[in-house]
């Protein structure tokens, strides 16, 4: 495919035996094989997403319930490199047996060309460093795990290293957190009180009580 491409939704199809719950054990491995060769001669990345892992169900009832990560976003290497930051999220299930995909591309750059703030403008600069410094401590780790891809790649090289540090990054981030009622919690402040609260109450004093002897 030429030019920057992204592909989303019902592919009909899964990857490996991870993206499926079944109870049958009669699985065909070739049409994971096919799917993923399908990918390949496209130069297609799978972006990781945040949400319920497995998107279809067949609603069946019993031991014939059968569950596959069947929707999902696929990108090439132009496009994730456009829109590094972008993430897929998985939202739950209502009136189809699919689950339906949003893929968020935005950020406090976008939010600043319609409305200003100083506030935002400091934090853009501060994330800026430490994405600089980490994106830096990633590469060198990531160059010492695959020397031998990096010398078979030849001039290629930075661009592979460049999308896979984007797709290893992705991994780390934390864009969900679980709330003390089971809510999951997508917005940046409300994961940072979670995180907040989480270790406020883990090292906050206790009473001291006095033993007598």
């Amino acid at each position: 495919m030429e030019k920057s491409w992204l592909v989303a939704g019902d592919f009909n199809d899964y990857g490996s035996q991870n993206d499926i719950r079944s109870f049958s054990t009669n699985h065909n491995p070739r049409r994971s094989q096919k799917f993923l060769d399908r990918a390949n001669n496209c130069n297609l990345l799978d972006f990781d997403s945040t949400g319920p892992k497995l998107t279809w169900i067949n609603n069946r009832q019993g031991l014939a319930n059968t569950m596959e990560r069947l929707d999902r976003a696929m990108c090439n290497e132009d496009w994730r490199t456009m829109f590094s930051e972008a993430i897929v999220q998985v939202l739950p299930r209502t009136y189809s047996d699919h689950s339906p995909l949003i893929v968020h591309t935005q950020g406090i750059q976008r939010a600043q060309t319609t409305n200003f703030s100083h506030n935002l403008q400091a934090l853009e600069k501060d994330l800026i460093n430490q994405y600089s410094v980490t994106t830096f401590q990633e590469e060198i780790l990531w160059f010492q795990k695959s020397r031998s891809k990096y010398i078979s790649l030849g001039d290629k090289n930075s661009r592979y290293f460049h999308v896979s540090t984007i797709n290893k990054r992705r991994k780390l981030k934390i864009n969900a957190l679980k709330d003390s009622d089971g809510n999951w919690i997508t917005e940046i402040e409300g994961i940072k009180s979670i995180i907040l609260n989480y270790f406020s109450d883990l090292f906050k004093k206790t009473g001291i009580h006095i033993l007598s002897h």
